[in-house]
């Protein structure tokens, strides 16, 4: 078993288990003896662990068939046992009752620093015991996961504990020019090269060229926007409202608003919120959201949310939700045509940073670079990061077109449209459409 901590990438440390030892009848009074001993000692432990731990994904990795089966069903009782009251719980969580049986992985994290209010989850990841002909042993064959507990807490209270440098004590609070703007109402970051901009478009993938929907987004001019500033307004605690109207090549006007607010309790921190009024005339679109780039030399990714691969809206049950960490170039995926790809679903936080392989979350960076730049979502979304332009990857036929580009290329997307089957079947379902409307989304930048 491993935690992996979801909100804040904080260090993990590991102790074993001690050596299984099935739970007396007076530790656990009130769970039916049907579950067997082997399930009360799962569920005792996972209940143990996740609230000891305070958030995090509690990960056990089983081997043989007998021994998932028993995690599982001693899985649904330590969920049941957790979701209720901490004074109607039934089950005594001492330490001496924390006891995983014969199968199961014999190392429990303990999270440094937990939040009691933060999401949990408990993933059961089935791999092979030996070498098969088919794959060494422990290969992944499964995996299931549930939610325990969800995020209790709001955004700008999650991105202010999670590592960003806090503000000295005793410093001045910022005043207006705690966000600071260019000649085009863009915000100006030390990290970011390029500022955050409105996005509605993504390289094509061989399902919009074949299923048409590709030449009706081009026909649109959804490649093509053209910005007008509005009105700048300064608010109250160095906050700064921003509105334009963002016009596509065929004319469709998109309000869209950035409101950039100092974060509370961190040195540069920002909370920004944005909104986008999607009009009529465009009723299918690949994205809403967000584009953004940073400096070069930020190319390692540490995130909370789906993955190891990529996963998107319509195509994420085989992501497993953890904490994962790579180059920036081990997200894209090399179709055989250049086109959207590496996109990770609903992503929590992503740390973008100059480090590598050691420190973070599943042997990820962390914040052990000498550079930082973190962004915490308001509720989990779709993100892609690479070192390749949207237009540089429609422009490409074949890979060695390909010029990677120094600065990381992040979208954070309040919607993206479902990948769908059009190449060799139908388009994605009806849920996964993005219709005209509002779109609303916030997230933090923050300096670790």
């Amino acid at each position: 078993m491993s935690v992996v901590q979801p909100a804040d990438p904080a260090p993990i440390v590991s102790a074993p288990l001690p050596e299984p030892a099935a739970p007396s009848r007076d530790e656990v009074p009130a769970v039916p003896w049907l579950l067997g001993g082997l399930a009360v000692a799962h569920a005792t432990a996972a209940v143990a662990v996740l609230l000891g731990t305070g958030n995090g994904v509690v990960v056990a990795a089983v081997a043989s068939v007998d021994a998932a089966l028993s995690l599982w069903l001693g899985a649904a009782a330590a969920v049941a046992v957790l979701r209720r009251p901490p004074s109607e719980r039934s089950v005594a969580l001492t330490a001496a009752g924390c006891a995983v049986a014969a199968g199961a992985g014999r190392q429990v994290g303990e999270q440094v620093g937990g939040h009691g209010d933060g999401e949990a989850w408990l993933v059961l990841r089935v791999v092979t015991a030996v070498d098969e002909a088919w794959g060494p042993a422990g290969t992944p064959v499964c995996h299931g996961h549930v939610l325990v507990r969800a995020e209790a807490r709001p955004l700008a209270a999650r991105a202010a504990t999670a590592g960003a440098a806090s503000q000295p004590a005793g410093a001045p609070a910022a005043g207006p020019a705690g966000v600071v703007l260019d000649d085009d109402a863009l915000l100006v970051h030390p990290l970011l090269a390029s500022a955050p901009r409105l996005a509605l478009w993504r390289a094509p993938t061989d399902n919009d060229r074949i299923g048409g929907f590709a030449a009706r987004w081009e026909e649109k001019g959804l490649d093509r926007l053209t910005r007008h500033v509005v009105a700048v307004d300064r608010l109250d605690a160095g906050a700064v409202r921003v509105v334009a109207d963002v016009v596509t090549a065929s004319g469709a006007v998109v309000r869209h608003t950035q409101e950039i607010a100092p974060l509370p309790g961190t040195a540069g921190g920002l909370l920004v919120t944005e909104t986008a009024e999607v009009p009529a005339a465009l009723d299918d679109l690949p994205r809403v959201g967000t584009v953004l780039e940073t400096v070069p030399g930020l190319a390692w990714v540490d995130w909370f949310g789906a993955g190891p691969w990529e996963t998107y809206p319509d195509r994420r049950a085989a992501g497993e939700i953890g904490g994962f960490g790579m180059d920036v170039d081990g997200w894209f995926t090399p179709y055989v045509r250049p086109q959207e790809s590496g996109g990770r679903n609903g992503v929590r936080w992503l740390t973008l940073s100059d480090g590598g392989p050691g420190g973070g979350p599943d042997g990820g960076a962390g914040y052990a670079g000498t550079r930082a730049l973190a962004v915490h979502l308001d509720t989990p979304r779709q993100v892609s990061v690479t070192h390749h332009r949207a237009h540089d990857l429609a422009a490409a036929t074949h890979h060695n077109d390909l010029v990677p580009c120094a600065e990381t290329v992040v979208h954070l997307d309040a919607a993206h449209r479902g990948i769908g089957t059009a190449s060799c079947g139908p388009d994605t379902l009806p849920a996964y459409l993005l219709r005209p409307g509002t779109y609303r989304w916030s997230y933090a930048l923050t300096t670790p």
